[in-house]
């Protein structure tokens, strides 16, 4: 019983602690009031709040802008190198470098080619002496066989022996073709108008047929991959000009594909579009975004998004002027109106509910404002329609 009355007793104590705290802040602030000279909020002689208001305008349909984020990709990038092996003897060309078409890029050592061309040459210059005696030797057989002199068994030997002689020339006339085109594969040249991204080899390196040498980027007619989710799809077709974001530059894009499949992930659907700038003004790689616009049936009004307050169950709400006791002076007492989001845009939102056309309701600063509250109304803080976006 005594730890009881000594609990109470405690409790009682701080209840009259924190009561006293209570009323010396109530009485300060009534010292306060009254040496600021200024009444409370909605007392006898405070002058009604001034508002700025915007007119319900109810429309029939709206535009939904839905943006999108992809990448700018160079329409054609490879990793160019020489199609035989070899060391390598020079690179010809810098990183970022502009390289039209055909320019020559590196060369391969072509000493041992060289010595291999020289050898099949004389190759070739041997059949061809082979094949003249051979061709010699058939025609005085064919003048003594006209004349009966001529044994058929060597006229047939010396026929051979020609042909024989033929194929040797055209199989080395063969192997100096192909030593010759060796030695014209061991110049690398650009297989477009490009710019030298990266440089993949030095000069020494010892390569192997297909290694990569140089990576390039077609510098003309970059594209820009973006996945458009959703309904969205719906409003892109092939050949659609639509503005591309790339940081500050805005750039035509040309819808060139639609892709038949969504991806697994996020169910979007990959637009390929071409710009119309080339690849230096603007990167591969750099972000792009691009809008999607659609038109929507549906009726509603637009209103600020500040003109929004969150009410019970989770609706919404918006505080409509009703006239008040002086309406030749501007005075208008607010009220409370729940109200149905149907659409948001940046600082705007698309509102139905019981909202008459041109009402007026509060624009901004809700948080000064509570229903029944006199207000005042100034021409100048009264707007037409909600702000666009």
């Amino acid at each position: 019983m005594t730890r009881l009355r000594s609990h109470l007793a405690g409790r009682m104590g701080l209840t009259a602690v924190c009561i006293a705290a209570a009323l010396a802040v109530v009485v300060g602030f009534g010292v306060v009031s009254r040496l600021s000279g200024e009444p409370p909020a909605d007392g006898p002689g405070r002058e009604p709040l001034r508002i700025a208001t915007t007119l319900i305008d109810w429309q029939d349909r709206y535009t939904v802008r839905r943006r999108f984020v992809g990448r700018v990709e160079a329409k054609r990038e490879s990793d160019v190198g020489f199609e035989i092996a070899g060391r390598l003897a020079s690179v010809g060309v810098e990183e970022g470098q502009f390289v039209p078409a055909t320019t020559p890029l590196a060369q391969l050592d072509t000493a041992r080619l060289d010595a291999r061309k020289h050898e099949l040459v004389a190759t070739r210059n041997q059949a061809q002496a082979n094949l003249d005696a051979a061709a010699i030797a058939l025609q005085r057989l064919t003048e003594a066989r006209d004349n009966g002199a001529a044994n058929p068994q060597e006229w047939d030997d010396a026929d051979a022996a020609q042909r024989a002689a033929s194929a040797e020339l055209s199989r080395a006339n063969a192997a100096v073709a192909t030593i010759v085109v060796d030695i014209d594969k061991a110049e690398l040249q650009s297989p477009y108008d490009a710019i030298v991204a990266a440089r993949l080899a030095d000069e020494g390196r010892v390569l192997d047929a297909g290694a990569p040498v140089l990576r390039l980027m077609e510098r003309a007619n970059p594209e820009v991959r973006v996945g458009v989710g959703g309904p969205s799809i719906d409003a892109v077709s092939v050949g659609q000009t639509l503005d591309v974001e790339t940081g500050r530059l805005v750039v035509p894009g040309t819808v060139t594909a639609i892709l038949p499949t969504r991806d697994r992930a996020g169910r979007g659907v990959d637009v390929v579009l071409t710009l119309g700038t080339p690849l230096g003004e603007v990167r591969s790689g750099d972000l792009a975004r691009i809008t999607i616009e659609q038109t929507a049936e549906a009726r509603g009004a637009w209103v600020p998004l500040n003109a929004l307050t969150e009410g019970a169950r989770g609706l919404w709400s918006v505080y409509v002027t009703d006239p008040g006791p002086e309406p030749q002076a501007g005075l208008r007492v607010l009220r409370r109106v729940e109200v149905e989001v149907i659409h948001q845009e940046q600082d705007r939102v698309l509102v139905r509910g019981p909202l008459a056309q041109d009402q007026p309701i509060v624009a901004d600063g809700l948080h000064r404002v509570a229903p029944g509250m006199t207000v005042r109304v100034e021409p100048g803080l009264e707007t037409a329609t909600a702000p666009a976006p």
